[in-house]
């Protein structure tokens, strides 16, 4: 639409603007006067029914001049669209900052009385008398301040999308509008909603904890606090009902006028209500007012909210370093739980309980506590601290490294930790922190990172089951540089972070060959069955040894070379010979029977194989 538009004549029919009245109600009711639409109204004025709702400047004049309605008060009582803040939309009412979720946009929301004071204070044709209020607009007030009723949505059959028409939804509800004059459901008056209302208008009460909000960040915040303190700190937003949320407003608006102690008794009994839950996880702790305002990060408006709960949290829990707090990290640790001490130091949280008992850090009471709740200190427990987190056994030891009981065990039989001279016995043997960061650094000392694993790749002890070798071999081998790829997963931690690759271990790890020959190689060299090995064995006509497999350490049954040697020197088998002669075998076995030179073994299981002493055979 053009500035530069001449502006509409004057109507020469019109209805009376209403105090309090939206410029969507005005422009609905002139409409209606001459049988139109909302749409088609603000068509004829050149205007866009959306640019009316969202209080522009040329629609609102372009009204004006066309039904001679007071422009001032048309800018007072109409809702603004403003620049955006980031990626939220920002509206106005009477200079009061809203949001989207402030607004009741959707649909016409009444109050029945005030209609019919209309249909008798007003002139005009009857239809045409009731006007839509500004204040039925905002989304937190659900009753009218002036007769304590609750606001009725008025339905509106084939409703077109878009901005609600009020002449038309006055005239589908035409008879239940003027039949007795019903009045709707009677509420008491509600503080929370006066509040809101006396702060659009221009009339804010003293509240500390509220003022210098803006209106649409005092409204949310109530309801949500208000709606944790009633539901609890796991309350279903999605499944209250308009009068929960009246309640719940309610509620947060009398926390706020109470102050700072009834806002830190609620935040007390939020924690309160929530049990064994993670310290560091403030959202476990406050539930749903913490993800909101945790959803409201980047909004300004909570950030005096979100600093009393950071205060709160920092002081009564065992929130510190590593922790967040609204995305923010914690600086300092003031309290201790026995939950985090034990994670701090490695020490079992029955056994820390007992030394804090003894110390008097904490008292009988909390015997009862779960251990994260049991809080002190953090001061306090330094000195306890240092003295069970000085050595740890060999199960804590492993619980701090991340490995296996029975890898720890190895690591420490092989020597490769060592464990504290004069700590403990032999029996139960004490690990410094230190040798055991020490250790995992060497372990670590040129890994590469590795997100996902490739094939061939395996811990340590996996590689040594696959590898057929031990622990020792593989941690030896990383420290004295013998594999060339040592990866660490970035998903695991410690010990069990450690990749190599299995096919290089193998390789690294493989024991001199003994240099004799295995009995699949004395087959295949003698070219006969394994039953015919297994019977010259037998038979004492091959001697055997026991030796070690290079590659699986298993004992092996193996033939050394000289015996070998010699037995090939003595012996042949017929088929050999048959060979070597290049005659066939029942061919030369005919010739050697003819003359008289018999087998010197025959081993009948093996399809009766024979062999010939080789001085036995004539040339």
């Amino acid at each position: 639409m053009s500035a530069h538009m001449p502006l509409p004549k004057r109507l020469r029919y019109t209805v009376d603007f209403g105090l309090g009245e939206t410029a969507i109600s005005h422009g609905s009711l002139n409409g209606a006067m001459y049988g139109l639409d909302l749409g088609t109204f603000c068509g004829d004025l050149r205007v866009n029914a959306v640019s009316l709702a969202c209080g522009e400047e040329a629609a609102l004049s372009r009204l004006s001049a066309a039904t001679g309605a007071d422009l001032e008060a048309l800018r007072r009582f109409s809702l603004r669209r403003e620049e955006p803040q980031g990626e939220a939309q920002v509206f106005s009412l009477n200079g009061q900052v809203l949001r989207p979720m402030s607004l009741f946009r959707s649909r016409v929301r009444v109050c029945l009385s005030c209609l019919a004071e209309d249909l008798d204070s007003r002139s005009g044709p009857d239809r045409l008398r009731p006007y839509g209020r500004a204040a039925w607009t905002l989304a937190s007030v659900r009753t009218c301040a002036r007769h304590g009723l609750a606001l009725t949505c008025l339905p509106v059959p084939d409703a077109k999308p878009g901005v609600p028409d009020f002449a038309a939804a006055v005239q589908a509800n035409w008879a239940m509008i003027t039949t007795e004059r019903i009045k709707g459901e009677e509420l008491p008056a509600s503080p929370f909603e006066a509040d809101l209302l006396a702060r659009m208008w221009g009339h804010a009460p003293t509240v500390p904890m509220l003022d210098g909000l803006p209106w649409y960040a005092i409204a949310r915040a109530c309801e949500m606090v208000g709606a944790v303190s009633l539901h609890g700190p796991r309350v279903r937003r999605s499944r209250l009902s308009e009068m929960q949320w009246r309640a719940a407003g309610d509620e947060g608006y009398r926390i706020a006028v109470a102050g700072d102690e009834a806002f830190t008794n609620l935040l007390t009994r939020l924690r309160d209500q929530v049990q064994a839950v993670e310290d560091g996880r403030p959202r476990r702790k406050f539930g749903r007012l913490y993800e909101w305002l945790s959803s409201e990060e980047k909004d300004p408006a909570y950030a005096a909210i979100r600093d009393r709960i950071a205060r709160h949290l920092i002081a009564t829990t065992a929130i510190g370093p590593g922790d967040e707090i609204f995305g923010m990290p914690v600086a300092e640790r003031r309290l201790h739980s026995i939950r985090t001490l034990a994670q701090e130091t490695g020490e079992h949280p029955k056994r820390l309980r007992k030394l804090l008992l003894r110390h008097g850090l904490i008292d009988d009471d909390s015997r009862a506590l779960s251990d994260d709740r049991v809080v002190f200190l953090a001061g306090a427990a330094a000195n306890l601290a240092l003295e069970v987190s000085g050595a740890l056994s060999l199960k804590r030891a492993g619980h701090y490294l991340n490995a296996p009981r029975v890898q720890m065990a190895l690591l420490h039989e092989a020597g490769l930790i060592q464990p504290l001279s004069g700590k403990g016995s032999e029996l139960r043997p004490m690990f410094a922190r230190a040798e055991l960061d020490c250790f995992l650094a060497r372990l670590l000392a040129d890994a590469e990172l590795v997100t996902a694993p490739l094939e061939g790749m395996a811990t340590i002890p996996d590689a040594a089951k696959r590898a057929n070798c031990s622990a020792r071999e593989i941690v030896t081998a990383i420290f004295e540089g013998r594999l060339s790829f040592v990866g660490q997963r970035t998903d695991t931690r410690g010990y069990l972070s450690v990749l190599v690759d299995v096919e290089e271990v193998r390789a690294a790890v493989r024991r001199p060959d003994h240099g004799s020959l295995s009995l699949r190689a004395v087959e295949r060299r003698l070219g006969v069955h394994t039953s015919a090995i297994r019977g010259l064995i037998e038979g004492g006509h091959l001697a055997t040894e026991i030796a070690v497999n290079p590659v699986n350490r298993c004992p092996q049954t193996v033939v050394t070379e000289a015996e070998m040697t010699r037995f090939e020197t003595e012996t042949v088998t017929l088929s050999r010979l048959a060979r070597e002669r290049q005659q066939s075998r029942e061919a030369l076995q005919r010739m050697l029977a003819a003359r008289g030179i018999k087998p010197a073994i025959v081993i009948e299981a093996a399809k009766r194989t024979l062999l010939f002493r080789r001085d036995a055979v004539p040339a």
